[in-house]
């Protein structure tokens, strides 16, 4: 079924279809440019109490009573809309970027919505760079995390050097990759840091994103990526006592902090300083990651 040709109105059945399909995507964009549809109205169409709705994205069934549900049917707890509905994550960062007026789209978590609930591991780098399009937004990889899965300019799934680096990582910190919470401080996509509008203001919406995400997920390690990355989550965790630690790179540092049980490491960019794996680089690795560092040898 297909929508009336030559006309705007879209028979409601094509509607849920499209809307069941959208909430089962990772990707509502890729399911418009499916049907030929602009993905905002999508998203419009996601938000009609005439669908099926709320759903996860994985189309099942969100399990909360209707008074639990917000008008925008996010999840409430004690009165408040959460970060563990995809539904909510997607209307925040989308109205956000609305605002904005930002043309590269965006992406959030790097890997499953699973891990908001109870991650022991966060990895968090800026912002997602390179160029894309308006409609090019993702609220999380479902097929598992994107340094193992996805395919990075011409290198195979999980092989450009970044995704090397952040695999050897995780190896390191004996973690299942799916199970670590992996994203960007700031959701919005540009060609470079210096290259997206308002700076200032997107850090501070992302701190607020990962505020209420650690305040659900707890993780008991955060690592950022990029001293960026690393300052704006400070607060964020609640973090104190900075001490910063030479890598094996020169003159080049490492940073960690602690606090409320978390303990927060900055890392130099792993895409241009691949210390994960280099044997000069293990004694700072090593302290900065104190306790965490389980498998050093599986580097």
């Amino acid at each position: 079924m297909g929508r009336k040709k030559g006309s705007r109105n879209y028979p409601l059945a094509f509607k849920r279809q499209v809307v069941a399909e959208a909430l089962a995507a990772p990707s509502i964009a890729a399911v418009a440019r499916k049907h030929g549809l602009n993905a905002n109205m999508v998203h419009l169409w996601c938000k009609d109490d005439r669908f099926p709705y709320p759903r996860d994205m994985n189309n099942r069934e969100i399990l909360v009573s209707p008074e639990q549900h917000g008008r925008d049917g996010s999840a409430v707890n004690n009165g408040r809309q959460t970060m563990l509905n995809p539904d909510f994550i997607l209307k925040k960062i989308s109205d956000e970027y609305a605002r904005r007026g930002d043309t590269h789209g965006w992406y959030f978590l790097y890997g499953p919505l699973a891990a908001l609930q109870g991650a022991e591991v966060a990895i968090v780098g800026l912002n997602p760079g390179g160029v894309g399009t308006p409609d090019d937004i993702c609220v999380s990889e479902e097929r598992g995390s994107a340094y193992v899965v996805q395919k990075w300019g011409n290198h195979a799934p999980g092989q450009a050097p970044l995704q090397q680096q952040v695999r050897k990582l995780f190896e390191a910190l004996a973690v299942d990759p799916q199970a670590v919470l992996a994203g960007n401080v700031v959701p919005f996509r540009s060609p470079s840091w210096a290259d997206l509008a308002e700076p200032k203001s997107a850090v501070s919406f992302g701190q607020s994103l990962w505020h209420e995400i650690f305040d659900h997920a707890r993780p008991r390690l955060v690592v950022a990526f990029g001293r960026e990355a690393y300052e704006a989550l400070l607060p964020a965790v609640g973090a104190s006592h900075v001490e910063e630690v030479l890598v094996g790179w020169g003159s080049i540092k490492g940073r960690w902090a602690q606090g409320n049980g978390v303990r927060l490491i900055g890392l130099p960019h792993l895409s241009r300083f691949s210390i994960v794996g280099r044997p000069q680089s293990e004694a700072g690795l090593a302290h900065l990651f104190g306790p965490h560092w389980r498998c050093p040898e599986a580097v």
